[in-house]
Formats: C-alpha cells, structure tokens, sequence
C-alpha cells in the first residue's frame, strides 16, 4: 500500500487535471447569463464541437487551473468556424493575492486583441510575466465586432509554462566573487556558452558591460548578497533586441556621479525587438546618472517586479533654462536629471511593488528665480506605452513620481507617493483611458494629479480618478519649483487649460477621492478657466476632510 500511496501522491504533485469553470459573472454581478442553464464546462473540454454563448459581451471568467497551482502565462480563446468575431477583445486578467476565487483582487494584465482573419483566428491574451496560481480571471469588457451583443466561445486552453533551467555556476566559468579580479569577460563567456548562470554570495566586478543573449538568465542569491559593481562608467547589463531573458537576485551598484549611463538597459536593436523581459528582485545602488537606472524599451511582454532603486538622479549647477527663448537669459540654475525606472513605447508591461527613492537631498536654494533646483526626473516613467499595470508601488523625493506621458490604456493601483517635487502623477501629452484608482499620494510639492496637453498638444482625455487619498498636499519635497509661478496649481487634482478646443482636458472622471485640507492646498480639484478651460469632465462624491 505504501508504494502504490507514493505513486498516486507523485501523480498528484506533477500532473494538473484539466481546467474547469469556477465561476462567471456579467458586469452587473449576475451569473444566470448563458442560454443554455449549465456552467460552460464544454469550452474547456478540449473540443470545439460545442460552444458557450452567453448573450453578454462584459463578462467575467473564472477559471480553476488546479488541483494545484499552475504555471501560465498565455490563455486562449477559440471559436467556431466563422465565429471569431465574437471573441473576446479587450479587458483585464486578475489573479488572487492568496489564490482564493472569491478574491481576486489583483490586476496583472491588460489585453487589446489585435488579429488577421478576424471570423477564424483564435484570440489569444500574453501576460507580461509568468505567474503560478491556481485561479484566473478573465474580464472582457468587448468583443471583436463592436456592433455585436454576445460572445462565443468554443474552446479556452491555459498553457503550461515549465520551470526555467537552473543554469551553471559562474565558478565554472572562473568568475568568482571577491577576488578583486574583472569577472566582465569570464561572466559573458559563460552567458554566450551556457544561457543560464548562477551567481554566488559575494561581489562581482565588472569592467564592462554583460550582453544577455536571447532564451538566457542572470541569478543571483539575493539583493543583499549578490553585487555586480561596476569598476567603469558602463551600462551594467544590456539586452539588445533579445527575448526571453531573466535577471534576478543582485544589487547593481554604479557609484559615478557625473555619469549618463543606465544600470539595465533593454532597447531594439537592428530591427529585433525584445519580448518576455522579466526583471526580478533586483536592486541599482548609486546611478547617480542623468539616464534612468532600469530602462524598457520597446519591449513587449515585460516586468520589473519586488526590485528597488535607490540614488537614482544626477544634480546638475550652473546651467541654462532648458527652453528656447530662455526666460532668464544670463541666469544659471540647478537641474536634476534621471528616473529610476523608465518604459518606453513598450506594451504589455507589469511594474510592481517596486520601491524608487532619491535618498539625497538635492535641494538647492541658492538659484533665485526660481526658488530651487529644477527636477527635470521622475521615480517611474510610462510613456508612450500601451497596457501597462503599475500597482503597489513606492516611490519617494523624486520630480514627478509618476509620469505617463503619451501613453493609453494603463492601470495605476495601490501606489504610495511620497515628497514629489511638484507633481505627484502626470496625465500628460495625449495619456488616455489611465485608471487611478486606491493611490496614495503624500506631500505633493505642486499638484497631486496633473491633467494636461503638455508638450504635444495633445490632451488628457477619458481618464479614471477613482478611491485616491490626497495629503499634505503643497508641502513636498522643495514645495515645487513652479509653485512661486503656478500658485493657482498647488491642488489635489489639476485640470488644465488648452489652446484650442481640439485638445481640451475632457471626458475624464474623478470620484470618490478623498482630499485632506492644509494651509498649502488651494483647492481639492481646480479647473484652469482658459484660454480653452476644460470640460465635459465628471466629478462625483470627492471629500475634503
């Protein structure tokens, strides 16, 4: 009995049963939304000969992936012949902080399905990063055909993702900690030869930059115990239109002042453009640079997750008003420069529980007007990006702490702000459809949210405001470099004006936000009245306390 015991515990702990239906909702919370009686437990059956066709296209899926916990990142939706446009399209997928059904309180993904052959191509949703859970929730908000009033569904597969090799040793490689030795070359002979390499406790100089190839892994033993140090004014990893590529484990320390260089750079490179880029558990010390310390760049399928950066901006004296024409000729001032974790034109993006912090105190108040150094950086930048979650982040005594400029379709959730020099999170240069929702914003220097065209002239539109938490506010770090000048600025939420009507803050909702009042806040939410004041914007139930 013992034997045939350990047998079917074996098959227990390495096979997964199929996928069921937990549950589903339509989004008025009901489940009778099927027209037919039965939970759809024939679209996970592994034939396409039957079909789901709940007369709804805002639904919410819950799938069981277990017995245990599963290893995914992609879920698939087919459909009948001819049926695809009735697929879903766009939406939102969410897991459970502690794997319970009936709480699935996490954002992961956002999805906007593109396709070929709309009637017959499968719609397939990429998450940004591999997660192992048991339960999964798929909420679509529409289907392929707009004009169309329910989905069908044949067939939903979630795939198995393997566990990543473990890798080599770099001692195998003759690159080992705390001998004073470069390990550059020795650590980047291992990585071409062998993909994935183990780092142990201890320091590993490098006087040159590591190229991580595609399908390859960097891992350390902890961010307290594994150091990379750079030895030279280098970029410390760098991925150049490679996909499929880890780093884990190890503290990046970079102590060069004057420098222009990222600690972590992905980026395109002739024509590849990376995917499946996850950054973990990785901490940058000292990037005192005037670029940011980890920077995405036109990466598909990406995250930075549990990572931290600290002393992340370069101070800049004596020099000009970056502007043309300068509005103080002849007069010098002070500049900071450097965000700590940058996204560009990446979609399918998943930044969480990070922690960027500016541990100097670069205040410089000798510069007269304006009143201190101006922050030309910012703790975590999203721009023009699509898809992007960015949940329970904390990011303190940066310029902006969140910038979204020019990008859509992002979800900013649970994040605590702290000391920003003037303003706490931007929607700016075309930012649309971004959800704010349960951030905590603490000590704004200027306004805790800013609406605006910005640069492009293109504006902030069809935003989300929603269960924010104001403090303090106008009391920030420097209490703002335009606050002398913006007086009018110095609010919870800022909605400003335009040149023409065509790029007016509009369409934007802002409720259930709560303000704390101080001498410093002028308002909780203030609308620029011209020369084009905003409009068509909705506010309900915000609170002043």
């Amino acid at each position: 009995m013992g034997g045939l015991d350990n047998v079917w515990r074996l098959r227990l702990v390495s096979i997964n049963e199929p996928i069921v239906v937990h549950g589903f909702q339509d989004a008025s919370g009901d489940s009778d939304v099927n027209d037919f009686p039965r939970i759809p437990y024939n679209i996970v059956d592994g034939a396409l000969d039957t079909m789901w066709n709940p007369l709804r296209t805002d639904l919410r899926l819950v799938l069981d992936l277990g017995p245990l916990p599963r290893r995914f990142q992609t879920i698939t939706f087919q459909p009948n012949a001819g049926d695809g446009a009735f697929l879903p399209q766009k939406g939102e997928v969410r897991v459970s902080s502690n794997d319970d059904p009936d709480n699935m309180d996490l954002i992961v993904g956002l999805f906007d399905i593109g396709w070929a052959d709309k009637a017959n191509d499968p719609a397939t949703i990429i998450l940004p990063k591999v997660f192992e859970k048991r339960f999964v929730e798929v909420h679509w908000t529409s289907v392929r055909e707009p004009t169309y009033t329910q989905t069908r569904i044949a067939e939903v597969a979630v795939d198995t993702v393997p566990a990543a090799p473990s890798g080599v040793s770099a001692a195998s490689c003759a690159a080992l900690p705390d001998d004073g030795i470069d390990d550059a070359v020795a650590l980047q002979t291992c990585l071409d030869q062998y993909h994935h390499v183990l780092l142990s406790a201890g320091t590993y100089n490098l006087g040159a930059a590591l190229k991580l190839p595609s399908d390859s892994s960097l891992t350390g033993q902890g961010i307290n115990i594994t150091f990379l140090q750079l030895t030279v004014d280098k970029v410390a990893i760098r991925v150049l239109g490679n996909s499929r590529v880890r780093m884990s484990g190890f503290n990046v320390n970079r102590p060069f002042d004057a420098s222009a260089q990222e600690a972590i750079f992905v980026r395109a490179d002739n024509g590849n453009y990376p995917t499946y880029i996850e950054v973990d558990h990785v901490r940058v010390t000292n990037n005192r640079s005037r670029a940011p310390a980890i920077a995405l760049h036109d990466v598909t399928n990406g995250s930075i997750t549990d990572s931290d950066v600290y002393d992340s901006q370069r101070l800049m004296t004596n020099e000009p008003y970056p502007s043309t024409p300068d509005p103080y000729p002849g007069q010098t001032f002070s500049f900071v420069f450097g965000n700590g974790v940058q996204v560009i034109s990446g979609s399918n993006i998943y930044l969480a529980s990070n922690t960027i912090v500016e541990t100097r105190d670069m205040r410089d108040t000798s510069h007269v007007p304006p009143n201190g150094a101006y922050y030309q950086a910012s703790g975590i930048v999203v721009s023009a990006s699509r898809n992007v979650v960015v949940r329970a982040n904390y990011v303190e005594r940066t310029g902006t702490n969140l910038d979204t400029s020019g990008s859509q379709d992002l979800y900013l959730d649970g994040n605590a702000l702290f000391d920003c020099h003037d303003v706490c999170i931007k929607l700016v240069n075309g930012s649309s459809r971004i959800t704010l929702h349960a951030n905590m914003i603490w000590r704004a220097g200027l306004a805790g949210v800013w609406l605006a065209t910005g640069n492009t002239g293109l504006s902030a539109t069809y935003n989300n405001l929603d269960d924010n938490d104001f403090h303090e506010i106008g009391q920030g770090y420097g209490q703002g470099f335009w606050a002398p000048y913006l007086w009018w600025a110095v609010v919870g939420i800022a909605l400003d004006k335009a040149d023409s009507v065509d790029n007016a803050v509009r369409f934007n909702t802002i409720q259930n936000n709560d303000f704390y009042a101080n001498a410093y806040m002028r308002e909780a939410v203030f609308e620029h009245p011209g020369p084009v004041a905003p409009s068509d914007n909705i506010f309900y139930n915000n609170n002043i306390h």
